[in-house]
């Protein structure tokens, strides 16, 4: 029962960690407690009319920013508003199941073809040209021949003018191993039929890959500071004009037609876009996390209370080019004009720069979100933490090899997990670092990370036996991989350091996919 399910957990629990200052009757109260709602969350939460409005206002991207939402109104559903306040105390089991559920009920019914191994009508197959996108020819092209080449643009061009309803569409084909699709994959210049893997190939360029060199994110300030962190991360870029926006706007189409179909997209960004995602508004600390050297010249200019010390510090020309160049103004700004910095107006030049950070990029995030909203029920966004949507949308980013084993099954004569080239598979993969590992999952399946779990992999990983050419001279030969059954070819490797480096040169180097056919076309034709 749920009484014994919460004094058993809270046994449990209450021996280690926080909890263990606490009575074990007491925990098990507030556990059983902390059920009951979640029960009965799961089945009001289907009843309650989730509008975006009550969380991002009117019109997301004419809203003056999604980072702050709009306070609320007579209009304004309470239980709405109810539902995002508890999500604290909101298993997320409950919230994904939720989740799941509005998936699938806003899905596009897609016609079913006669025969079912041929193609629905209104499931396009999109031609593109990976070769021309190779990121290494992309970098020597400016923007615009950038864009246009990169697959990214190639789908623009071919789907921007789709409807929403489009961008719904969950498709599976009987030959794809249960990958959803909205349109099939023609890759030109390699023989390749797509059955899941080169569907997958083109997500994980057009949303991981190509953003960054197309300027839709780039690295965040503190990636130039030492002393800050989250160095990795990226932020948003500037949309200076309205076919910029609509870029932002069919990237989060993007975004959210891989989420609706299982798809993660590690996308490294800030708390200053997960938190308004999710409707929560962003402050200082936010800010630290992407530019630290902003916060702290804000906190030099409030904390300065002696009027000499200013002067001295903050006066004269030498300071202003300081001030330009970390605030990006130097003094406080009425409508055309601007008031020098001065001792007096200190408090708002600190209020005026530190708003106008807070909502830098709005336009971009409103953008993407429109986007996101054309694929996903984005009214459901803010059930959820800004960690858990990230989580949602992005899957955790370290490979997990214990969870790869449990899901993984071997295939013909002399393949087990006994099998000594197996075991050296396994060490190999164990010996490897985090982004090893995800150019190896890529390498496998045409995706960069793994479900969360067991249970959410729409196939298992295959280990199978090597090609006849690779069984006379196993040293000699490159592991294979069929990305559409997430499937590897493992030649008999002699030791676990012959099999390393077999694997490492394969992840580093496979670009193209060329094995389902003879390819007679012209490479990098379009």
């Amino acid at each position: 029962t749920a009484r014994d399910t919460a004094r058993d957990t809270a046994r449990d629990t209450a021996r280690e960690g926080i909890l263990a200052k606490y009575a074990p009757e007491h925990v098990a109260a507030r556990f059983a407690l902390l059920l009951a709602l979640n029960k009965r969350y799961a089945r009001l939460v289907p009843l309650i009319d989730l509008d975006p409005k009550d969380f991002y206002g009117v019109g997301m991207v004419k809203c003056s920013s999604p980072r702050a939402p709009s306070p609320p109104t007579a209009s304004t559903s309470v239980l709405a508003r109810w539902a995002s306040a508890i999500r604290r105390l909101i298993f997320k089991r409950v919230k994904v199941g939720f989740w799941k559920e509005a998936i699938k009920a806003t899905e596009t019914y897609v016609s079913p073809p006669l025969d079912e191994y041929e193609s629905p009508s209104d499931v396009p197959k999109l031609r593109l040209n990976r070769i021309s996108a190779n990121p290494l020819s992309l970098r020597d092209l400016h923007l615009d021949a950038r864009r246009k080449a990169s697959i990214f643009g190639q789908l623009e061009k071919e789907a921007s003018s789709y409807a929403d309803t489009w961008w719904r569409k969950s498709y599976i084909d009987i030959q794809d191993a249960g990958q959803q699709r909205a349109f099939y994959v023609k890759f030109a210049g390699e023989g390749v039929d797509d059955h899941g893997g080169p569907y997958r190939a083109v997500f994980q360029s057009a949303v991981v890959d190509e953003p960054v060199l197309l300027g839709l994110v780039v690295p965040c300030p503190n990636a130039s500071d030492s002393k800050a962190v989250n160095r990795d991360k990226f932020v948003l870029g500037t949309a200076n004009h309205t076919r910029r926006l609509r870029d932002f706007q069919f990237l989060g189409k993007l975004i959210g037609l891989a989420v609706r179909h299982s798809l993660l997209v590690p996308l490294n960004l800030p708390s200053t876009v997960w938190k308004p995602l999710v409707a929560l508004p962003i402050d200082r600390r936010d800010l630290v996390a992407v530019n630290k050297a902003l916060v702290d010249g804000l906190r030099m200019v409030e904390n300065c209370n002696d009027e000499r010390d200013f002067q001295a510090d903050l006066g004269g020309p030498t300071a202003s080019d300081g001030l330009a160049r970390i605030f990006g103004q130097v003094g406080v700004k009425d409508g055309a004009s601007e008031e020098p910095l001065s001792f007096e107006n200190r408090s708002a030049f600190v209020r005026q720069v530190e708003s106008r950070a807070l909502v830098s990029g709005g336009r971009e995030l409103s953008a993407l979100l429109m986007g996101l909203a054309a694929a996903l029920p984005v009214s459901l966004f803010p059930l959820f933490s800004p960690l858990e949507l990230e989580d949602l949308i992005c899957g955790a980013p370290e490979i997990d090899v214990n969870l790869l084993k449990r899901v993984t099954e071997y295939e013909g004569e002399g393949v087990s997990a006994e099998a000594d080239h197996v075991r050296y598979f396994w060490a190999s993969l164990e010996q490897m670092n985090q982004n090893q590992r995800s150019k190896f999952v890529q390498f496998v399946s045409a995706r960069s990370r793994l479900p969360r779990a067991a249970d959410e992999f729409s196939m298992n990983f295959k280990i199978v036996e090597p090609k006849p050419a690779a069984r006379e001279a196993p040293d000699s030969h490159l592991p294979h991989s069929q990305t559409c059954f997430f499937t590897l070819s493992l030649p008999f490797y002699s030791s676990q350091e012959v099999c390393f480096r077999k694997l490492k040169y394969a992840i580093e180097n496979a670009t193209t996919m060329d094995d389902d056919f003879m390819n007679r076309e012209t490479w990098g034709s379009n």
